[in-house]
């Protein structure tokens, strides 16, 4: 996500190799503490918030 952050989840999916679902899961898991989104859900991207 940092070096694309306009990647879908199906191609994390597909470049991390776990399922879609898994995918939704441990962004929503890591939303607000590490990612926040910018923009609507479709033409959005995600950020990866710096600690």
């Amino acid at each position: 996500m940092i070096e694309d952050p306009y990647i879908s989840r199906v191609d994390l999916a597909n470049n991390v190799g776990i399922s879609e679902t898994s995918i939704y899961r441990n962004i929503e898991a890591m939303r607000g503490k590490y990612l926040r989104r910018v923009g609507p859900d479709k033409g959005g991207f995600w950020e990866v918030i710096e600690t």
